[in-house]
């Protein structure tokens, strides 16, 4: 079991591990050896992703505040604090590009980028109209077993590996470390659902219904985003981006039935 102190000492261990990355990858001069190229694609598609952590970290708190019991907005809480984390982080890269590239305006105009440019518009539509959803049981379903999934499929592990082969190491084992947190979500969300059902079987059925019912717009505003993140260096192809994000979303249903047997990223 999960508790707060076992989860503080989880997350202290990995943000040690992370400020040690960061550490070894500025005494190397990482953040100016990286490329035009990997610099546009950061700028574009990175650096405004606070903006999509902000959305599921409200999404998370709206579950644990309307959460039926103390066990499940625990989960969830540890969940929202992992939100957190992420966007820290990633505010943290963003202010490091900024000293090494004053240039190029990071994280100037990210919220102008969120609202206008156009490959991120279906992805802020998924966000901000799940934060409209106030039946709890589509909020918990719509946020844990397609939104987050799908999400972190393409933020974390696919842009993972954009980042390794255009030399950004640090931001690569940075992602990959995040997506531990993608996993135990995944992991008490699971446990949720199958109690749910062996309470009532019918609320199986009303899962598949509520995640295939947003699942094509969901999956479609990730590939699209995505591509802000493609370089000459790897092109995050779509049809393998929708491919990693809808195995994301499939593992999170299997596990419902099945039990979980994944990788910790």
């Amino acid at each position: 079991m999960l508790v707060y102190r076992t989860y503080v000492r989880t997350q202290d261990a990995a943000e040690t591990y992370v400020d040690g990355v960061i550490d070894d990858h500025e005494a190397r001069g990482s953040y100016g050896r990286l490329s035009a190229d990997w610099l546009t694609a950061l700028g574009k598609g990175y650096t405004p992703f606070r903006f999509v952590g902000h959305g599921l970290l409200m999404a998370a708190t709206y579950v644990m505040s309307m959460a039926p019991s103390s066990y499940i907005s625990n989960a969830i809480g540890f969940q929202a604090g992992d939100e957190l984390r992420r966007i820290q982080r990633i505010a943290y890269q963003t202010r490091q590009l900024q000293l090494h590239h004053p240039d190029r305006e990071f994280g100037v105009h990210d919220r102008r980028t969120w609202e206008q440019e156009p490959a991120l518009q279906p992805l802020r539509k998924a966000v901000e109209s799940h934060l409209v959803e106030r039946d709890w049981g589509r909020s918990f379903v719509g946020l844990c077993f397609l939104l987050k999934p799908a999400v972190d499929a393409v933020f974390n592990l696919r842009l993972a590996e954009a980042a390794a082969a255009n030399g950004d190491e640090l931001t690569s084992a940075m992602h990959r470390n995040l997506h531990r947190d993608t996993v135990r979500s995944r992991r008490w969300s699971v446990a949720l659902a199958r109690t749910a059902i062996a309470d009532e079987p019918a609320n199986r059925a009303l899962i598949q219904d509520w995640v295939d019912g947003a699942r094509e717009s969901v999956l479609a505003a990730v590939v699209d985003a995505s591509a802000l993140l493609s370089t000459p260096a790897f092109d995050l192809d779509p049809g393998e981006t929708r491919g990693a994000a809808e195995e994301a979303v499939e593992a999170g249903l299997r596990g419902i039935d099945d039990g979980m047997d994944e990788p910790e990223g």
